[in-house]
Parts: C-alpha cells; structure tokens; sequence
C-alpha cells in the first residue's frame, strides 16, 4: 500500500531526506549484480551463436587482436540492444525476471518507457566513469547506484502473491 501523505516514505539513518517515497526497498546488491550477470551473459551468447554459425557453414575463424577487439564490441552492441529492446518494450530484462526483480520508480510504480531510457543512459555513465556509479551503491545509505539517482528508478524484489 503507497502512502503518498506521509513525508518520508521510511526513515533513514542520517537526516538526510529519502530519495525514495514508496515503502519499496531497493534489491540487494546481491541480486543486481546477479541479474546484470544474467544480461550480460546473453549478450555474451548472441556472440557465441555468431561464431558458432560461421563456423558450421564452413568458414575458417581466425583468432587474433583484431577479431578479439571485433568480438568484445559485438558483445557490447549487442547487450546494449538488448537493453535498448526491453527499455523501449517497458518490460524488465531476463535477468530481472530470474532474480525475481521487478523495476519501479520512485514513486513504487513500474517504471515507464522514458524512465528505463534514462536508466539505460545513466547505466552507461555508471559503468563508465571506472564503475563508480555502481559501487555507489555499497557507500549510499538506500543503496541506490548513480543511474538510479539519474533515472529515478531501482529495481525491487517482485512480491508474491
């Protein structure tokens, strides 16, 4: 149940005031590391269905610096459009829904299609800046990384029925 009345939706530590109003609570870091593993472990698979396909129509593969560099940029591209797919879909990604995650807005509302593009684009700033923005995460007293902060949004245990 959303208490949009009360002043702070739970009470912190410090005095600082709650960035989050719903009584959600953020994952635990354990979960969304595992769920990131999980999206990026597909992207990892688009990949090796690629080579795995060359291969098996008779191409010769080979492995230097150069396909090494090639590979880990298609891994890239292909986990950012994966990620770009379900932002545009508002959907949550495979990986949150087998950690049972589910990602909402500040507010305890599943987070709309704006929202999981900010997200996506604080994401690449968070992994960017050395990871920080997700190490962030393990200092800030709601747990909250830099992309949560930038899109207002974090991922929550689904509840079940």
């Amino acid at each position: 149940m959303l208490d949009f009345n009360a002043q702070s939706a739970h009470a912190l530590k410090t005095s600082v005031e709650a960035s989050i109003y719903c009584n959600a609570e953020a994952a635990p870091v354990a979960y969304r590391m595992m769920a990131a593993i999980i999206d990026t472990a597909i992207g990892l698979a688009g990949v090796g269905v690629f080579v795995a396909t060359f291969h098996l129509a008779g191409y010769e593969f080979a492995w230097t610096k150069q396909t090494g560099w090639a590979l880990g940029a298609a891994t890239l591209l292909i986990s950012l459009l994966y990620r770009i797919l379900f932002s545009l879909g508002g959907g949550d990604t495979i990986g949150l829904g087998l950690t049972r995650l589910r990602l909402v807005n500040f507010d305890g509302r599943p987070a709309n299609r704006r929202e999981r593009l900010y997200r996506l684009a604080g994401g690449i700033v968070s992994t960017s800046a050395i990871a920080m923005g997700l190490a962030w995460a393990l200092v800030e007293e709601e747990h909250l990384t830099w992309h949560d902060l930038m899109s207002k949004t974090f991922p929550t245990l689904r509840q079940t029925d």
